[in-house]
């Protein structure tokens, strides 16, 4: 078996010439070749491997894709394999995007974060790739749209818990999400960009539309009675979590209820102490991962996002993610020397990366 891109042929990976991408392993020839390089185009997002070495003989995958100016749309049918996003692969990738795939033939089982999840053929699933992801899919064909957070998180109420989402094929709001799917990948070639536009919008008004009942059933009635408050309590905390007084103290006066009905409230996210503590850990991960991240150390990092103690700092966000800020900041230096851009990476590599 050939070492990871050893032996790669990089005319598999095309530019985005017309706004499409095409790959097929077949072409490559071995399916060790096909492997590696499927396992390179799919690296933007997940860890792959095979079930089994077994798996490797008869390994086939092809994708083509589109780029639509603010979402990727592609269809990929390959063979069985497992995907793996954990928060070393978070942390190296970059990637803070919502996959939302329809199984036409095929399906995964899984965890999506603490989530289990079943999928099959007809049904539609929404990943979110700021969490993690360990699933097993069998042969499958499907169609994969790629949005950026910032055009479908604003429109549902709480946006963690578009992760897992399952929309069954047999229910009125699968069949309407997936009817558009097939519809808007079938177009997807003849399209202009100024057409796109206005469909991207619609997209991302469905898919919160026919995820929104999910969203709320996972919340088991919690958030029903109390989403006003919620959602401005919330609203409240995002606006101010660089601020060293946010603290439960400061909401309950700044919105006039009790500690005890605060912690209600929060009670689905472990209480309102740690999900704030947990929002800034998000937000030091971000930066401490991102570009730009280099030129901030991590104690002053951490300190903006209004921890003062950097060794209790250390701990909290080694039990989020499950690596220290240091290892975290490593991985994102490990992403190869080529991405993004660069000869020999695929284009939609570089779609993704500018959405």
């Amino acid at each position: 078996m050939p070492a990871p891109d050893a032996s790669i042929d990089l005319a598999a990976f095309p530019s985005a010439e017309g706004g499409a991408m095409h790959f097929s392993g077949q072409a490559l020839g071995a399916p060790e070749e096909a492997f590696w390089a499927w396992r390179r185009i799919a690296g933007i997002f997940f860890d792959v491997a095979l079930p089994g070495p077994e798996a490797m003989a008869g390994f086939a995958a092809e994708m083509e894709s589109h780029n639509l100016g603010g979402v990727v749309i592609g269809r990929i049918a390959a063979s069985a394999q497992v995907f793996r996003r954990s928060a070393f692969t978070i942390a190296r990738t970059g990637m803070d995007h919502y996959l939302v795939q329809l199984y036409r033939r095929g399906g995964y089982a899984g965890l999506a974060g603490d989530h289990k999840v079943l999928v099959r053929a007809g049904d539609t699933s929404i990943l979110d790739m700021a969490q993690t992801v360990h699933t097993e899919a069998s042969d499958f064909e499907n169609i994969t749209l790629v949005m950026p957070r910032a055009s479908l998180a604003p429109l549902v109420r709480r946006a963690e818990a578009l992760h897992g989402v399952v929309l069954g094929g047999d229910t009125p709001l699968g069949r309407l999400l997936a009817d558009h799917l097939v519809g808007l990948q079938e177009s997807a070639a003849q399209l202009s960009q100024a057409e796109a536009q206005p469909l991207i919008q619609a997209t991302a008004m469905l898919v919160a539309a026919c995820a929104s009942p999910s969203i709320a059933a996972r919340a088991e009635g919690q958030e029903t009675v109390h989403a006003p408050s919620l959602v401005l309590i919330r609203r409240f905390i995002e606006g101010n979590l660089a601020s060293p007084a946010l603290s439960p103290e400061l909401l309950t006066k700044q919105f006039g209820v009790s500690r005890p009905t605060l912690y209600r409230l929060f009670e689905p996210y472990g209480g309102v102490a740690s999900y704030i503590r947990r929002r800034r850990l998000d937000r030091c991960f971000q930066e401490i991962t991102a570009p730009v991240a280099e030129r901030r150390r991590i104690a002053e990092i951490a300190y903006g996002w209004g921890f003062r103690n950097e060794a209790a700092f250390s701990r909290s966000f080694r039990e989020a993610f499950g690596m220290s800020p240091r290892e975290a900041r490593l991985a994102r230096a490990s992403r190869p020397a080529g991405v993004p851009g660069g000869e020999g990476v695929p284009a939609t590599t570089d779609w993704i990366r500018r959405l």
